[in-house]
């Protein structure tokens, strides 16, 4: 379960009155009207925009507790080891590191260094969103009934 309880139950309000014995086209819960979104749709773009900021400002928190002293500066060695101990963050690799600290990969080491501005500002532009917001879809030859 990836939701918390109250994101659960913003959802569960969008949903039509009834019980369980009432049946739903699901396909409506989705469907827009001409000039208003779905609940649903709606609740999970509210609830998709509180996720990003939140992750957003958390790894901003992460990086700028591990700045230099002297200008604002943070060291590939000292971000690295605290953005692998929180579990989403840890999904960034050495190439997003490289982005960030604008260098090629091989040229990536422990005492690379670079403004922490200029920093966060690359890594908010890197691929971690899209790995944990975008679901990869299946491919064409990708049997889905497969095991039914």
């Amino acid at each position: 379960q990836n939701k918390d309880q109250k994101m659960w139950q913003a959802l569960v309000d969008a949903f039509p009155a009834g019980g369980p014995e009432t049946t739903v086209n699901f396909e409506w819960l989705f469907q827009d009207d001409t000039y208003i979104l779905s609940p649903i749709v709606f609740a999970l773009r509210m609830q998709h925009l509180e996720e990003v900021v939140t992750l957003v400002d958390r790894m901003e928190s992460v990086v700028r507790a591990t700045v230099l002293p002297g200008p604002p500066m943070v060291k590939y060695e000292a971000v690295q080891q605290v953005v692998h101990s929180d579990a989403e963050l840890g999904l960034l690799q050495a190439e997003d590191f490289a982005k960030a600290f604008g260098v090629p990969v091989d040229q990536l080491a422990a005492d690379t260094t670079r403004d922490v501005n200029e920093f966060l500002e690359a890594l908010r532009h890197g691929d971690l969103f899209h790995v944990l917001y975008y679901p990869i879809l299946p491919s064409e030859d990708t049997d889905l009934g497969a095991g039914d």
